[in-house]
């Protein structure tokens, strides 16, 4: 989701006893600044199957289970990731 995590990149390493900081949460003020918009329809894909399914003319959007949902913000996106496009779309 393009979020770094720098126990994933190797900038920060773990050790048993770690305490979790609120280093890069967003305080509650900038949180409700930021603009949300709720009309951005992702393709979905389905992590099992490797298939995905676009917003508009596939009927299946909304039958992936909830664990199984990969979010991309287009087609071409999910393609280069590797998912193919669901037999069942109309578009």
């Amino acid at each position: 989701m393009g979020h770094s995590n720098p126990f994933v990149t190797g900038e920060r390493v773990w050790k048993l006893g770690h305490q979790n900081s609120r280093e890069g949460l967003m305080d509650a003020y900038r949180a409700q600044s930021v603009p949300m918009n709720f009309n951005v329809r992702f393709v979905r894909g389905n992590k099992n199957s490797k298939v995905y399914h676009l917003p508009e003319g596939c009927p299946s959007y909304n039958q992936i289970s909830e664990k199984n949902i990969a979010l991309f913000s287009s087609e071409q996106k999910a393609i280069e990731a590797g998912y193919r496009r669901a037999g069942n779309c109309r578009n």
